[in-house]
């Protein structure tokens, strides 16, 4: 069986589409995930500032396989998320030269205050801020 998690993987776009082509084969050598073998669970999601490999798999070794890829491009922020089959399984984590950081996703609770909004606007400004205030309170 195994357990499957959604994936991404990004960096910083370059200027030079070679360089980012460069990284996903060094990334698929490490790895073994690739289009080839991963079909329509592998996407590349090549946007103007970011440069993004997403797959679904049961990546075991993924922080091995970071710290490896991150030495071999050691001035390169790369980030990594995953959403797993469990609810709680949300992370995001950055690479740089073999060492990382690692957050797992927190919800704030919540307060029982309800809100009554009547347009796309006024909920977009509320969500926002919310967000800001519950950010200055971490």
């Amino acid at each position: 069986m195994g357990y499957y998690t959604y994936y991404q993987v990004s960096w910083d776009k370059h200027s030079d589409e070679s360089i980012d082509k460069a990284i996903e084969k060094k990334f698929n050598e490490i790895t073994g995930i690739d289009k080839e073998s991963f079909g329509w669970d592998y996407d590349v999601w090549d946007t103007n500032d970011k440069y993004t490999l997403v797959f679904q798999a049961k990546w075991y070794p993924w922080q091995n396989d970071m710290v490896e890829l991150s030495r071999a491009y050691p001035d390169i922020w790369f980030e990594v998320s995953g959403d797993g089959e469990e609810s709680e399984d949300l992370w995001e984590s950055r690479w740089k030269d073999g060492c990382y950081e690692f957050h797992m996703a927190e919800f704030p609770p919540f307060t029982g205050e309800m809100v009554r909004l009547s347009t796309y606007e006024e909920t977009k400004k509320h969500i926002e801020e919310m967000r800001s205030k519950w950010a200055i309170e971490q």
